[in-house]
């Protein structure tokens, strides 16, 4: 990771040299954002988990794949 700071770092410096000499109507503004977080209330009532229907117990069915049967030969070990 050092050998990547130091360099950038470097790069950095050279870049602000050169917009430094830009005249000032071409040089970069500072723009500042507005990270202030905005509060919203917590509407429990517009869960949507609320309106879901109960669950069903259902009979849960073995199942095999058997797309990969073709690929091997008929006298292959282990399980296909």
């Amino acid at each position: 990771m050092k050998t990547w700071i130091e360099p950038d770092s470097i790069r950095v410096d050279e870049m602000q040299e050169l917009l430094d000499m830009l005249p000032v109507e071409y040089q970069p503004t500072v723009r500042k954002e507005d990270s202030s977080l905005i509060l919203t209330e917590l509407r429990l009532e517009d869960c949507p988990l609320k309106s879901l229907s109960p669950s069903v117990d259902t009979e849960e069915k073995p199942w095999t794949n058997t797309a990969n049967d073709g690929i091997f030969p008929e006298d292959y070990p282990g399980e296909h």
